[in-house]
């Protein structure tokens, strides 16, 4: 009964880290809305709003905007947040390529927006790729961390899962060396002498 009760509020006490992670991401995307909004008109800052959202998902080799998806599908589905995260990733592509064909003059006028047709002009989707399985291995890696170091009585983890998480960690910081190396060889965000980061 006891392992019941503790087993229930490590979970909660998860989900509301879960859920402050949450919050402050909604809060800063809902803030570039506004900033668009103003700018832009409604119509035009939202959808500038979603397209970033989207390059943010594809192309940062962190976990960060994908967890305005992955967590409420977690909250709904119990599916842990780096599997909604490939799933997110993934349509995030595909809206991606919807703005690419359809709105390309509205994404031309953001510097984001170039970076990213740079990108597909060039055609760099490795970079693409690395981004996305890094971020994926840094949810899996985040939610083993609050698992084993926040939400656990014990602070070691045992040898099989110290050395995953040793080897996931090494072949993340190799992907961010791909990464960098992409960004800075193409000199994706360079307009103007004048750089830009996701």
């Amino acid at each position: 009964m006891n392992q019941f009760h503790s087993s229930n509020r490590e979970e909660n006490t998860k989900t509301r880290i879960e859920t402050q992670y949450f919050n402050l991401i909604s809060f800063l995307f809902l803030l570039m809305f506004i900033f668009y909004g103003m700018k832009n008109g409604i119509a035009r800052g939202f959808k500038i709003t979603v397209f970033i959202w989207c390059l943010t998902v594809c192309t940062t080799p962190i976990s960060s905007a994908s967890v305005l998806l992955s967590f409420p599908i977690k909250i709904f589905t119990t599916i842990p947040m780096f599997i909604t995260k490939s799933i997110t990733s993934v349509l995030s592509l595909g809206i991606l390529a919807y703005f690419y064909h359809y709105n390309y003059n509205l994404i031309c006028k953001i510097p984001l927006g170039r970076a990213f047709v740079k990108i597909i002009k060039s055609k760099l989707y490795a970079l693409f790729l690395v981004s996305i399985i890094a971020s994926v291995i840094t949810s899996y890696m985040l939610d083993n961390f609050v698992d084993h170091f926040i939400l656990s009585n014990t602070k070691m983890l045992d040898k099989d899962k110290l050395g995953e998480m040793l080897l996931l960690f090494l072949i993340f910081v190799f992907l961010n060396l791909i990464y960098f190396n992409i960004l800075i060889k193409h000199k994706i965000f360079e307009f103007g002498h004048k750089y830009y980061v996701l």
